[in-house]
Order: structure tokens, then C-alpha cells, then sequence
């Protein structure tokens, strides 16, 4: 990049043009006192340096839209695409197949722990009716029952509360 505004640099500059006597323009050229050169010349080089990056970053802008929109209309990504909608749709899939089955096997769990606090309840009051001295087949009746719900829990009988 060119400066295309030269400046002079000098201790003598002319007092009625300059009031502050440091810096001024004066017919397109900035005269300046060396006092404030370094500090004149850092903001003229940072100035540079941001009108430069802007430049060169709108053109890489520009070039990474337009890379974007080449690879956003590719083959390539819409095989990317449809493989994320394929693995969404499997995974999707595969969670209701295992809702499905967990609500199955919570229902089974359900069911036996419904049986084990019968069996619980049965056993007491055998115990009970033994203490209280009333009959003993009652409680072999019940044994009986309990064998054939867990027969039925361990082959998978949805229904069993049926007798």
C-alpha cells in the first residue's frame, strides 16, 4: 500500500500555521514535530493494518460463502444428509423397541411383586389361622395357587391375574 500523503518532520515548524506546534496539514502535507512522530506514526500504521484486514477479510468473507453454498449443494452433503436422517430414524427405532420392552418387562416386575406381597399376606394368615387353630388345607390351597402364577409369570402369560 502506497501513502499517497507525505509529511514532513521538523522542529521549526512555522508558528502561524501551527498553533498547537505539533501537528497540522497544510496544502496536503501533514507537518509534524518529532516529539509525536512515534506516536503519529503507530496510529498511521494501525490505521493501515485495520483498512487492510477489512479489505482482506471481506474477500475471504466472500470466499467462504461461496465455498459454503458449493458444499451445502454438493452430492456429497446431501449423502451426509440422508445418512444423519438414516441414523436418526434406527436410533429412533431401536428407543421405542426398547420402551416397548422395558414397560413389557415393567409389567412383568409389577405383576410378581403383586403375587410376592400375596404370598406374603397368604403365609400370615395361614400362620394365623394355624395359631387361631382353624383348618390346615387352606394354606396348601394357596401354595397351589402361587405354583401356578409363577408357571405362568415364567412363560410369559401377560394375563395373570386370570385364575
Amino acid at each position: 500500500m502506497i501513502l499517497k500523503h507525505p509529511f514532513i518532520v521538523s522542529k521549526n515548524l512555522p508558528k502561524k500555521d501551527i498553533k498547537n506546534e505539533l501537528c497540522r496539514e497544510k496544502d496536503g502535507i501533514l507537518l509534524a514535530h518529532p516529539n509525536i512522530i512515534t506516536e503519529l506514526a503507530r496510529i498511521i500504521r494501525k490505521m493501515i493494518i485495520g483498512i487492510s484486514k477489512e479489505s482482506a477479510t471481506k474477500q475471504n468473507r466472500e470466499t467462504k460463502q461461496t465455498r459454503i453454498y458449493a458444499l451445502v449443494n454438493s452430492r456429497e452433503f446431501r449423502r451426509y444428509i440422508e445418512s444423519i436422517e438414516d441414523v436418526h430414524k434406527k436410533l429412533s427405532d431401536h428407543q421405542n423397541d426398547g420402551r416397548r420392552y422395558h414397560e413389557k418387562s415393567w409389567k412383568k416386575e409389577s405383576i410378581l411383586l403383586e403375587k410376592l406381597m400375596d404370598a406374603v399376606v397368604d403365609i400370615t394368615t395361614g400362620i394365623d389361622t394355624i395359631i387361631d387353630g382353624d383348618n390346615q388345607t387352606e394354606l396348601q390351597d394357596l401354595h397351589t395357587e402361587h405354583t401356578k402364577d409363577l408357571d405362568r409369570v415364567e412363560s410369559g402369560d401377560e394375563d395373570l391375574h386370570q385364575p
